[in-house]
């Protein structure tokens, strides 16, 4: 890749191919010395002035503006994602990348991703999941619609997937942390809430069991996807406040084949995939070691776990979400068995008995948000919410549960915190927890 110092940045080689009479130039071109050919937003008028840029033994441009064109893109792209705006707009964005894609060869590229990082980390992680909460929810909608719109969702859960294997990568603590505080404290938007903290659940303690990388990669994107089935069905039954309806019933029931037929449909052909899908609600034969489980059993059963330990702690409209212990409980035994099950013991040694972003209550009275957990299962780290009259604290403080004064006296649903966590401060308080913590 050639470069020389251009007009403010140095020039970078760029390739003419997508140019064509009418073209109008979101970059300005120059020779390889600096010479100004075509200028920024000016027009390509003629079959004679496309035919003189051709004629260039080599196209530059300079690097600041490269950079910016992919900025402008990608927050483009960004925005109307996060607006879960219609497919066909999001499609003749991505049309438009394919053709501009032509300008960043020769290793230009390179800018295009630089740019994606820049505007990522303009933003603060509670901002990022966010963005990729709104992206998957209309994900999940575009699949189970079926059709045209099912191919294209699935090309942007591509996008979802890498966005997500990189802010767990960035900091898995904080992600379990934001995930978890805000599934136990709402219902809104439940079934895209539920699927990213089962795959962060499932991404996390795959670093534990003996699931290989490949495996990872599946199991998160089952995690996804294992409820696209009844999306709308499931935002729509967290708020109701009364029993499923015998129709309601039936859906859910028939969910976990339901959404292996619509990721079929939609170009799914991997079947590890697909029967990871079908079987996470089976009643799995009895196998103390998840080991000795064929791949697609040893998936569903982790699915199954994360599953039933998540949906247990979030609330409904119907009722609050459980106390964590009561969640453990469900998920260190299978029915029948008398054996603690692996994917739940491990659960709980990695998150303790209070998992991070859930909520206590201290021997002083005080209500506190668990950071991470802490050198016993049941004293976790934790900061204050709410002081000992119920009252919002003005800035919330790290207690060591180790104190007699501090420690857990119960669990205490999400449902009846009142109050809403500075999501960015409570990340510094996770932060500050695992350099030095004090009272």
């Amino acid at each position: 890749m050639a470069t020389r110092q251009g007009p403010g940045s140095a020039l970078l080689r760029v390739h003419a191919g997508s140019l064509k009479v009418g073209s109008v130039l979101e970059i300005p071109l120059y020779t390889e010395t600096g010479h100004l050919l075509i200028a920024k937003n000016q027009v390509i008028e003629s079959a004679d002035k496309l035919e003189y840029l051709r004629s260039q033994p080599a196209l530059y441009s300079d690097e600041v503006s490269l950079r910016n064109r992919a900025r402008s893109w990608y927050t483009s792209v960004t925005e109307l994602e996060t607006k879960d705006a219609p497919l066909s707009r999001l499609d003749n964005l991505s049309d438009e990348r394919n053709r501009d894609s032509v300008l960043f060869v020769e290793g230009n590229v390179t800018e295009l991703l630089k740019a994606e990082a820049e505007v990522a980390a303009s933003r603060s992680t509670p901002e990022l999941w966010t963005d990729i909460e709104a992206i998957l929810g209309g994900v999940l909608v575009g699949i189970a619609a079926g059709g045209e719109a099912a191919p294209k969702a699935m090309k942007r859960l591509a996008m979802v997937e890498a966005r997500f294997f990189d802010l767990m990568k960035r900091d898995k603590d904080a992600a379990i942390f934001l995930l978890f505080t805000r599934s136990v404290t709402q219902f809104n938007g439940y079934s895209t809430l539920h699927a990213l903290l089962c795959a962060a659940l499932a991404w996390d303690s795959a670093s534990r069991l003996p699931i290989s990388e490949t495996e990872t990669s599946v199991l998160v994107k089952a995690a996804l996807t294992k409820n696209v089935s009844i999306k709308t069905l499931q935002d729509r039954m967290a708020g109701q406040k009364t029993k499923p309806t015998q129709d309601q019933m039936l859906a859910i029931d028939s969910h976990a084949k339901d959404s292996m037929e619509l990721l079929r449909q939609a170009g799914v052909s991997d079947p590890l995939w697909l029967n990871a899908v079908a079987r996470h609600h089976d009643d799995l034969p009895h196998c103390p070691a998840i080991n000795d489980r064929p791949p697609v059993e040893k998936l569903a059963k982790v699915l199954q776990v994360i599953d039933r330990y998540t949906a247990a702690m979030s609330p409904r409209g119907s009722r609050p979400g459980r106390e964590s212990p009561q969640a453990v409980k469900s998920i260190l035994r299978s029915p029948g068995n008398t054996e603690p099950d692996e994917v739940g013991l491990d659960l709980v040694r990695n998150l303790g008995l209070y998992p991070p972003g859930t909520f206590v209550e201290l021997n002083r009275g005080d209500s506190a948000v668990v950071l991470r957990r802490g050198a016993k299962l049941n004293e976790p780290v934790v900061a204050s919410v709410l002081n000992r009259h119920g009252e919002p604290v003005l800035a919330p403080r790290m207690l060591s549960t180790e104190m007699p004064e501090f420690a857990v006296r119960a669990a205490v649903s999400g449902s009846r915190i009142r109050v809403r966590l500075n999501e960015s401060e409570m990340l510094r308080q996770l932060a500050s927890s695992r350099l030095d913590f004090s009272l």
